[in-house]
């Protein structure tokens, strides 16, 4: 039986990329809310403008 790891996962942080862990299934990703909430937040930033994001929108919060 193989086992994998989530650390391949894991993309190497630079001025552009992140990681953002959250808690959700592989399969339950698609339709997790705080999965959602940061792949909207990740569409949202203009072209040329990434920034990481940060704890409040990680969980939702404004502010």
């Amino acid at each position: 039986m193989l086992h994998f790891s989530w650390r391949g996962c894991i993309q190497q942080r630079s001025d552009t990329s992140e990681s953002v862990e959250v808690s959700a299934s592989h399969l339950g990703m698609g339709s997790h809310p705080q999965v959602l909430r940061i792949v909207v937040n990740r569409l949202a930033q203009a072209e040329g403008h990434w920034r990481p994001l940060n704890r409040s929108e990680r969980l939702g919060r404004h502010g």
